[in-house]
């Protein structure tokens, strides 16, 4: 039986969403140990991420009765928790403002309703919910625009928001009027649409998260320095990258240097960003982009490869983004700007 241009479509679009969402979770929750994550970033990240594989794999199955899918609790339960998962996810890791508290259950109030509400309602309201939620976190990246380097990143992530909350309530509004078969593979199709927008956000700056963390440091920051001797601290942090090099260690994090200092990370992000105007991540890649120069001058015949892996980078393309962030230009071009006139 040949497949309809939709049908061949979804396939795609499910099999490109479950090796992403898979991907992203081995390598969220196992390989990114420098992110100086919390369990509630992971937990949130994991339900997100198994909801909508589950979601997929269940598109995949159903493909041919999907009225019965459509009528399921496991399913709508499923798409309900996508919502929530999403938003405190990035509340609580990449804009710093989530406390886990009895308030935060109010989240689980659709799970609730779900139980009551036919399908016919909870769907749709699921969806109005992941837009309103959408839009709330846009909001919230919008008022960190004073953190200016950073609005370029802020406009592509703020971008990807309005996309799916469009998406979304454009979807929640069709769920009532549309067979359950393009339901499906309309959602189906969101999914692999949303995946590849993240893939593609992700590819184009690695460090999209850790910036924008960065830039909600420097937002959120409440004073916890009043009995640090802060001139004392600067010196000891200079003294752990300059001397010590510590900046080259690949796991480092915010919670290895605050234990180094005997400080807590709040101090150590706050005294940062009272003395550089910038956060923690933004600091070490300076301290690591600054060693690449001293070695990139020092050792001619050195690959840019290996003195960006001797400098703590963890990757040559996550070095290039970063030395071009601070220096204007890329390492050869710096390289060949400074070299000595009398060499070769």
């Amino acid at each position: 039986m040949t497949l309809s241009v939709t049908n061949s479509a979804l396939l795609i679009s499910i099999g490109f969403s479950i090796v992403c969402a898979v991907i992203l979770l081995a390598c969220y929750s196992l390989l990114y140990r420098r992110w100086n994550k919390s369990w509630t970033s992971i937990t949130s990240a994991s339900v997100l991420l198994i909801a909508l594989t589950i979601i997929q794999i269940l598109h995949l199955r159903h493909a041919d009765q999907a009225a019965a899918l459509f009528e399921s609790k496991f399913y709508s339960t499923l798409i309900i928790l996508t919502a929530p998962a999403m938003y405190l996810f990035l509340t609580e890791y990449v804009l710093l403002n989530f406390k886990p508290r009895l308030g935060t259950l109010v989240h689980l109030t659709p799970l609730v309703l779900n139980l009551v509400l036919p399908n016919k309602w909870s769907i749709p309201l699921s969806f109005l919910l992941g837009s309103l939620y959408a839009s709330i976190t846009l909001y919230r990246i919008y008022k960190l625009r004073g953190r200016r380097q950073r609005f370029k990143l802020e406009a592509i992530v703020a971008l990807f928001l309005i996309i799916t909350a469009a998406a979304i309530a454009v979807l929640a509004a069709l769920s009532i009027l549309i067979t359950p078969s393009t339901f499906l593979a309309g959602y189906g199709i969101l999914i692999g649409i949303s995946f590849a927008l993240v893939l593609s956000l992700i590819l184009l700056n690695p460090d999209v998260a850790m910036n924008l963390n960065e830039a909600a440091e420097t937002r959120y920051a409440k004073s916890t320095l009043g009995n640090v001797n802060r001139h004392a601290k600067i010196e000891e942090l200079q003294q752990l990258m300059t001397s010590d090099k510590m900046h080259r260690d690949e796991t480092l994090n915010l919670a290895k240097v605050s234990t180094a200092m005997s400080l807590s990370t709040h101090q150590l992000s706050e005294l940062i960003n009272a003395e550089y105007g910038y956060g923690f991540s933004h600091y070490i890649r300076r301290c690591r982009v600054q060693d690449a120069q001293q070695q990139l001058l020092a050792e001619p015949n050195a690959s840019i490869l290996s003195i960006s892996l001797a400098s703590g980078f963890t990757s040559q393309s996550t070095f290039y983004s970063a030395f071009n962030e601070i220096c204007g230009e890329t390492p050869g071009a710096f390289r060949k700007r400074s070299k000595p006139s009398n060499q070769p």
